[in-house]
């Protein structure tokens, strides 16, 4: 997630990225007030969250590496954010570890919500190094499985077909992302493992590289209106291939993409980037959520949830209980994600202070170093 201030910067990128971390959170809390039907629409519409995300990821990474002319620096970039997602995951998971602590003691919970006793077992180690998948906060696989592309990436560009390579190879891991995903229950009853096709390997090199090589797309027929058109057509045909696999209740178990999440996310970046008519300000509100929080927004949305769940629990049996019932239940999505905004607008405002903090006292103690 480059928050690189250039010139050309596309501020509807930011835009999508924004919307993108709403699907998300709406793909994990969906209301189910309105019908088992409307948490289907939430469910197929938040899928296509996770495949712009990793585009955008993409784009921004080959943008930036065209921009440098592949020098060494370019390819440094590729380690140096591996090592700031991997720095962010460790981050996350220990703010995830001290707030259930917190919160398992105010709630009196005699079931912790992270159990350290199943942490390092033999299996969960191999799925951490293998497969990307975290100890405890199963939401941060995406973290890990974008440090590990990039990674990939870094090695890959030390070599002079290390990149092409991986273009070539990016058909086969999409189709090996949808076979031992949601499509395994063809082959396998019960299917197979969502890890098995949820990490670095299947989803987040080929979405990446998809991205990565986008803004060298140039299809004259996909012009604006007609891109559109596609998207709209896309959606409509998400919706027939969720009911089709809900008809058959082996085929809608798993946690992966529909096939038409991803042909949806590569329509709307593909027209977002490429209509330079369509664009926003860098101080429209949505796009500077999506270059400043989204992350944040992406990691704080299970802690706040729970928070809402905490504030109903402790209500409860009381007229401002009812009010949070009925505000959590109707809205979750946009409640999760405001609360979720709101943590992440508190915790920058807390790591600004800590540099600012930093930075005075570094300088104060280096003139006294001087003076010695």
């Amino acid at each position: 997630m480059d928050k690189s201030s250039v010139k050309d910067r596309n501020h509807t990128v930011d835009v999508l990225k924004c919307i993108a971390c709403f699907m998300v959170v709406l793909l994990h809390y969906p209301t189910r007030e309105f019908g088992s039907e409307f948490v289907n629409i939430q469910a197929m519409l938040g899928r296509c969250g996770v495949p712009i995300f990793f585009m955008i990821s993409g784009m921004f990474a080959g943008k930036r590496f065209t921009a440098k002319k592949e020098t060494k620096a370019s390819n440094k970039w590729f380690l140096n954010q591996a090592v700031k997602m991997m720095g962010y995951f460790v981050l996350f998971s220990i703010i995830m570890f001290l707030f259930y602590q917190i919160y398992d003691l105010i709630l009196c919970s005699s079931k912790p919500t992270i159990n350290p006793a199943i942490w390092f077992s033999v299996t969960n180690i191999l799925k951490f190094l293998l497969a990307n998948q975290p100890f405890f906060g199963g939401i941060y696989w995406y973290l890990l499985a974008f440090a590990y592309c990039l990674l990939i990436y870094w090695i890959a560009s030390k070599f002079k077909y290390g990149l092409t390579i991986i273009a070539w190879m990016t058909p086969v891991l999409m189709v090996g992302y949808y076979v031992l995903g949601r499509y395994s229950n063809v082959i396998i009853d019960g299917g197979v493992p969502f890890y098995y096709s949820s990490n670095f390997l299947f989803a987040a090199i080929p979405m990446f590289t998809i991205g990565f090589y986008l803004p060298k797309l140039n299809f004259k027929k996909l012009t604006g209106s007609n891109t559109v058109i596609l998207i709209a057509v896309s959606v409509v045909l998400l919706y027939c291939e969720s009911m089709a696999l809900k008809s058959v209740p082996k085929m809608d178990s798993g946690r992966n993409n529909y096939v038409f999440n991803l042909v949806i996310a590569f329509f709307i970046l593909y027209f977002v980037s490429h209509n330079p008519h369509v664009n926003v300000k860098g101080s429209n509100i949505l796009a500077v959520i999506g270059v400043k929080y989204s992350l944040y927004i992406y990691a704080f949305q299970g802690l706040a949830n729970s928070i809402w769940t905490a504030m109903i629990k402790s209500s409860k049996g009381h007229s401002i209980g009812v009010y949070f019932s009925t505000v959590y239940n109707i809205g979750k999505p946009l409640v999760v994600f405001l609360t979720a905004l709101a943590m992440s607008i508190v915790f920058c405002l807390i790591v600004e202070l800590f540099k600012l903090v930093y930075h005075k006292t570094g300088k104060k103690h280096l003139r006294q170093v001087v003076v010695l």
